[in-house]
């Protein structure tokens, strides 16, 4: 029951709704959330709805294609999406 009644959780049942969500229009600031600045980003989806992100994400997300593909362990996860595909056929 306490689970349920959890702010975070509600937000993420879209049951909470907030009335300017981060990037408004009005404020272009995605850290702004009903007038109140928030300690995390909020960038909103038609697809993926209201999303908080930490800004270690933002800045990994920002490296290059090369950052990814000289990863250590780039290979195997090649390997194991060959895998995943041919179990899928």
């Amino acid at each position: 029951m306490l689970k349920r009644e959890v702010v975070v959780t509600k937000f993420k049942n879209v049951r909470v709704v907030f009335s300017h969500l981060g990037g408004a229009a009005q404020t272009n600031n995605h850290y702004v959330i009903d007038g109140q600045v928030a300690a995390f980003p909020l960038y909103v989806s038609s697809r993926f709805r209201a999303k908080l992100f930490l800004p270690d994400q933002l800045k990994r997300v920002q490296n290059p294609a090369q950052y990814a593909e000289s990863h250590p362990n780039a290979s195997l996860l090649q390997k194991t999406y060959e895998r995943m595909k041919a179990l899928s056929n």
